[in-house]
């Protein structure tokens, strides 16, 4: 008996007396048109960084004190009297590749920085070289040359107090006056470049720094292994944005989150140095009240409020110690996200955050400014900012989680003004904080994360130009 036909499916009907919410793509043209503006200043900066700089002290002199402290840790290591005449040959291509560099500029910064390379490498130091600063009206640019050109006769001490007083450069130039004395090369410990204090720190620093790396690869084991047996389930994101008019309105609270930003940059614009005084204060509280009120106040009929992006007290011990974990977990993707950034741009101007600049200069007042907005203000605003506003918009936008990750933690990145070699690591930030919001439901381990992330990198600024 030969089967009948199948009958059609009944029909379907809708019966909702609620229309679909029309959408509002307002908040995506700010997001695109604004953050389109920042990158492309920030990269038009950027790419114009060589040409507008004669000469990148600031890099030549953390360059100087990074030799400057391994020097006297591979002296601690090996305690045996050094006998050369010149830097070890493990700290020689960095202080060649500085000498090259100074040696294709022509003003006095670069001049001592050529002279003081090359005498820690034992080579010649032609004349001509050092033009810039026999032709200086700076009667200490003279007196360096004629040190290094072997053309004065003061006493050492005289002169290496007089050497002395210019900074990194000026102390590496009295270690050589002392030295050029004595007929020989001081230990680390008696060149007074860097001092006991600020070895034994430094010490400290990279014994902790190895056990925090390998503490790591313990967290990623731990974790794994525990996600392997069913454990640590991810809860879910805080806010889910169930429709294409929710997507649009968080975009349009993050697009607002753009334009204070950008109208904050304005304002303070006229403080000199990077804002890094007392202004540093009230901009950061400006921006961190407009991120809660551009979270929490009603907008286009709807309430959202910090809760509902997961900002609250609610499992706030276990959600500090994701935050910590999160922070030591995310060294080794870093270390790998820097060596990437290197690898994909080789040609590219080394990533330098104008903060830099300011913390080599600056004093206490910097100091307690540059830790306020990098470890308080930037990941309470950026991790609402991009974490709990822009996240669920992109995820619902993009199609998904990669999606939504991917493009939020690049934009992320991409609003720094770091340097396009340092993006793949400040996407791995990005990309970090957005996982640990969909692990724990909350936004408050990326905030923690970004802190200890931020806090960490400042310290350790602080502490190189220590002294």
């Amino acid at each position: 008996m030969q089967p009948g036909p199948t009958p059609p499916d009944p029909p379907r009907f809708d019966l909702s007396l609620e229309p679909p919410a029309a959408r509002n793509r307002l908040g995506w043209y700010l997001v695109i048109l604004l953050s389109s503006f920042i990158v492309i200043v920030q990269l038009a900066t950027y790419l114009q960084r060589p040409k507008r700089e004669a000469f990148q002290t600031t890099g030549a002199e953390i360059a100087l004190r990074l030799v400057a402290v391994q020097e006297t840790l591979l002296a601690m290591a090996d305690p045996a009297p050094n006998r050369q005449k010149a830097a070890p040959a493990m700290l020689r291509p960095t202080l060649e590749a500085l000498r090259d560099d100074a040696g294709r500029h022509r003003d006095p910064a670069a001049a001592r920085v050529y002279a003081v390379a090359s005498r820690e490498l034992g080579m010649p130091i032609p004349r001509e070289r050092l033009q810039p600063l026999l032709a200086s009206g700076n009667p200490d640019d003279r007196l360096f040359a004629a040190f290094y050109l072997g053309e004065t006769r003061l006493p050492a001490e005289e002169l290496a107090r007089r050497l002395g007083r210019d900074g990194i450069v000026g102390r590496y130039a009295a270690a050589h006056a002392r030295e050029q004395a004595l007929g020989r090369r001081l230990p680390p410990a008696e060149r007074g470049v860097v001092s006991q204090q600020q070895a034994a720190v430094w010490m400290l620093v990279v014994f902790a720094g190895g056990a925090v790396f390998l503490l790591s690869l313990a967290l990623w084991g731990v974790y794994l292994v525990a996600r392997s047996k069913g454990a640590l389930r991810p809860l879910g994101p805080p806010l889910h944005a169930g429709s294409a008019a929710l997507s649009d309105h968080l975009a349009l609270r993050a697009g607002l989150m753009f334009v204070v930003f950008l109208g904050s940059d304005a304002l303070f614009s006229f403080l000199p140095g990077e804002g890094l005084g007392p202004g540093a204060f009230a901009r950061g509280a400006l921006l961190v009240a407009a991120a809660v009120l551009i979270a929490a106040l009603p907008l286009q009929g709807r309430s959202l409020g910090l809760r509902r992006i997961g900002v609250d007290a609610r499992r706030l011990g276990p959600n500090l110690l994701w935050g910590l974990g999160a922070a030591v977990a995310n060294i080794p993707v870093l270390v790998f996200a820097v060596l990437f950034g290197q690898f994909l741009f080789p040609n590219l101007p080394a990533p330098e955050h104008p903060i830099t600049n300011e913390i080599a200069k600056g004093g206490w007042a910097v100091a307690a400014a540059v830790l306020f907005l990098g470890a308080v203000v930037a990941p309470i605003v950026e991790e609402i900012w991009f974490r709990g506003l822009l996240l669920p918009a992109m995820v619902r936008s993009m199609g998904g989680v990669f999606g939504g990750v991917f493009f939020s933690s690049l934009l992320f990145a991409m609003v720094h003004p770091t340097g396009v070699p340092a993006w793949p690591a400040l996407a791995a930030i990005g990309a970090m904080a957005a996982l640990l919001t969909f692990q724990t439901r909350s936004l408050v381990p990326s905030i923690v994360m970004h802190a200890v992330h931020n806090g960490t990198l400042l310290a350790l600024n602080l502490l190189l130009f220590a002294g």
